[in-house]
């Protein structure tokens, strides 16, 4: 019986010493690994996004670019709307990223998206565009 836990011990030391290795290393664990995947929604502010939470599906296709970009609206941060009835929340640089994004004249709030989801389970933003382009070629 002492034979075994002393076998199980060593074993247990074994592998967290090799997973504390592969963290010092750089190697990435399984739980580090994130693919990059793409959305189509609208961009809402959170504030709003949680006061009309209840009629979000009728709320945020009406949702105007004017109070996206209002100051109160930035400091609540974003979400996307998705058609599937997902609201999914940004991180703070993602928040800032849209910011900017929407300070255009040209960008609305009806986005396509590139992102990560980060253990917070807020999106990351990699990249973002307007869903449909105009009939002059520029992106709406």
């Amino acid at each position: 019986m002492k034979k075994k836990i002393t076998i199980i011990t060593i074993v247990l030391v074994f592998c967290f010493s090799f997973l504390s290795y592969a963290d010092e290393a750089g190697v990435e664990s399984v739980e580090d690994t994130k693919e990059e995947f793409q959305l189509t929604g609208i961009i809402i502010d959170n504030r709003s996004a949680e006061k009309y939470l209840d009629q979000i599906g009728t709320f945020a296709p009406r949702y105007p670019k004017v109070q996206a970009i209002m100051p109160i609206s930035y400091e609540s941060g974003y979400s996307l709307y998705t058609s599937d009835g997902e609201l999914y929340r940004f991180d703070k640089e993602g928040n800032e990223k849209i910011y900017e994004f929407l300070q255009s004249r040209n960008n609305v709030v009806k986005v396509v998206v590139d992102v990560l989801e980060n253990k917070d389970e807020e999106l990351e933003l990699i990249s973002i565009k307007n869903r449909y382009v105009g009939a002059r070629g520029e992106e709406n």
